[in-house]
């Protein structure tokens, strides 16, 4: 939550990529940053693509996951914590990483196998 409201951001990243001091959320809803990723999504993915064949593939560590249930809820009690600071989560097939941006730059906060399962603080 930032001082002028909830801001929202939905990205597709290669899963080694760093968590950025400025990758900060600007869209006014969820549905507005999941909108934005989609329109987004051929380019990233393509951009994350390999492009040596010779580099081999990587192998999901986790099989895939059944329909998650809505996550906003846990979200917005996310936001609520960290009243007034920028914090991001990433998903992958291993998990789940929750970021806090300060001044001096980008803290991890928790990770764990799922978001609802983490000790948020």
């Amino acid at each position: 939550m930032l001082a002028d409201g909830l801001r929202w951001s939905v990205e597709v990243k290669p899963r080694d990529a760093a968590v950025s001091p400025d990758d900060l959320p600007y869209r006014p809803s969820l549905v507005a940053a999941l909108a934005w990723g989609w329109e987004c999504l051929t380019d990233a993915v393509a951009s994350a693509a390999l492009t040596d064949p010779a580099t081999p593939i990587p192998v999901p560590w986790s099989g895939a996951r059944g329909i998650v249930a809505d996550l906003e809820p846990v979200l917005l009690r996310l936001a609520a914590l960290h009243a007034g600071q920028a914090v991001a989560v990433r998903f992958t097939r291993a998990g789940c990483t929750v970021h806090r941006h300060d001044d001096d730059g980008v803290r991890l906060l928790a990770e764990g196998p799922d978001l609802r399962d983490l000790r948020l603080t």
